[in-house]
C-alpha cells in the first residue's frame, strides 16, 4: 500500500537571497521566508498531517514547525538523511566564485555528475542512497497514510529521481521554489501527483 508523501521544500534564507551555495550549512529563514512558509501551511491547512519528517537543518525545522502549527497534534520528527547534499568546502560560497574556483571538480561532474564528489563533500549518488532509505522507512512505518516531508530542494529531487526513473541530465532541469509542493505516491507503484506546486507565483533559489 503506498504512502502519500506531501513534501515541502523550506522558506528563502539570506544564503539563498545572496546566491550562496547553501549545502548543509545552517542559515535560518529570513522574513520572505518565513512569509512563505506561512503562506503555504494556511494553503495545506486542510490536510491534517499527523506526521511531517523533517531534515534537522535550520530552515527546514522552522518551515516545519509554521506549517504543523495549522495542524493541531502534528508530530514532527527530524531526520539528518533529509538533509541538503554537503557542498563541502564550497558551503557558503557565492555561485559564481564556486563555478570559477573549482574547475577540476566541475570538469569531473560533467563525465560522472552522479558519483563525482566535491572536496569535503558527498556525491549526488550518496544522497539519493540516504534519501531512498529515508523514504522507503517512512513508506513502511506508514502505509497508506498521508505524512509531510520538510526538506530541500536536493532531495526533492533525489525523490523525484527514484520515482519517475529520471537520469541525472532530466533531473537537473527540475529546480524546486521555497515552500512548493510535490506530492509522491510512494510503493510498488510510483505515482507523481503535484509537481513544484505554490499557493501563489514566487522566485526561487537552490539549497
Amino acid at each position: 500500500m503506498a504512502t502519500t508523501f506531501y513534501m515541502i521544500r523550506h522558506g528563502e534564507t539570506e544564503w539563498n537571497h545572496l546566491r550562496r551555495i547553501v549545502g548543509q550549512g545552517n542559515p535560518t529563514l529570513n522574513e520572505t521566508g518565513r512569509r512563505q512558509a506561512a503562506a503555504t501551511a494556511e494553503w495545506l491547512a486542510g490536510l491534517k498531517l499527523e506526521i511531517i519528517y523533517t531534515s534537522d537543518l535550520a530552515r527546514a525545522r522552522e518551515t516545519a514547525e509554521i506549517v504543523a502549527g495549522v495542524m493541531p497534534g502534528a508530530d514532527i520528527r527530524s531526520d539528518r538523511r533529509l538533509r541538503e547534499k554537503d557542498a563541502g568546502v564550497a558551503t557558503g560560497m557565492p555561485w559564481e566564485e564556486a563555478r570559477d574556483g573549482f574547475p577540476e571538480y566541475h570538469e569531473a561532474m560533467r563525465r560522472d555528475p552522479l558519483n563525482t564528489r566535491p572536496e569535503g563533500g558527498e556525491s549526488v549518488a550518496d544522497q539519493v542512497a540516504r534519501v531512498v532509505e529515508a523514504l522507503d522507512e517512512y513508506g513502511a512505518r506508514h502505509p497508506g497514510q498521508a505524512v509531510g516531508v520538510v526538506t530541500h530542494g536536493g532531495v526533492i529531487r533525489c525523490a523525484l529521481m527514484r520515482a519517475m526513473n529520471l537520469t541525472m541530465a532530466q533531473i537537473n532541469q527540475l529546480d524546486p521554489d521555497n515552500c512548493s509542493l510535490t506530492v509522491i505516491e510512494w510503493g510498488e507503484q510510483m505515482m507523481v501527483r503535484t509537481l513544484n506546486s505554490l499557493p501563489d507565483p514566487r522566485r526561487h533559489h537552490r539549497g
